[in-house]
C-alpha cells in the first residue's frame, strides 16, 4: 500500500532524518585506513610509518596521498550512502550493519587509489630495487593493511 506524500509528512520525515543524523553522528564514527595495530613488515618496518611518507611525502620521497584521495575523490557517493542508510535505520535496519557497509565501501576506494596512484612516479633507483614501477605497491602488505572500524568517538 503506497502512502501519497504531503508537505507535513515530507517535513517529518525530514526531521525525523536530522535527528537520526545527528544522534549517530555524536555517538559513532566510520574510521578508514590502517588501524594502530596493523601489522609490520615482514622485516619489521613500521607500516604506519610507511603510510604516512607516502601519504603526505618526506624528504626525498613525493607526497602520494592514497587515503585523502581516495576519501575526498568519493565524497559525493558516501554523502548519498548515508542518507540511504539513515532511510534503512528509519525503517528498523540495524545502524552497526549500515555504517560497516559505508566503512567496507570507502576502504575499498582507498585501495582502488592505491591501485591507481602511478604519479609521481619511482625513481630508477627505487624501480630496479623492488622490481616494479607502481609508487605504492610493493609486497602488497600495506594495501592488505587498509581497514575501516566503527566506534564510538573519544
Amino acid at each position: 500500500m503506497r502512502r501519497t506524500l504531503t508537505p507535513n509528512s515530507v517535513r517529518d520525515l525530514s526531521r525525523e532524518l536530522h535527528r537520526l543524523e545527528r544522534r549517530i553522528a555524536a555517538t559513532k564514527q566510520v574510521l578508514v585506513g590502517l588501524p594502530s595495530d596493523a601489522p609490520n613488515y615482514p622485516d619489521g618496518t613500521n607500516i604506519i610509518m610507511v603510510a604516512a611518507v607516502n601519504e603526505f611525502g618526506s624528504g626525498h620521497i613525493p607526497e602520494r596521498s592514497f587515503l585523502r584521495k581516495g576519501i575526498y575523490s568519493n565524497a559525493a557517493k558516501y554523502v548519498r550512502l548515508f542518507k540511504r542508510a539513515m532511510v534503512r535505520i528509519l525503517n528498523g535496519g540495524d545502524e552497526d550493519r549500515e555504517l560497516n557497509l559505508i566503512g567496507l565501501e570507502a576502504s575499498q576506494d582507498v585501495k582502488k587509489q592505491i591501485d591507481a596512484t602511478l604519479i609521481p612516479a619511482n625513481r630508477p633507483s627505487t624501480i630496479a630495487r623492488k622490481g616494479s614501477s607502481h609508487p605504492l605497491i610493493d609486497t602488497g602488505h600495506l594495501r592488505q593493511q587498509i581497514t575501516w572500524k566503527v566506534r564510538r568517538p573519544q
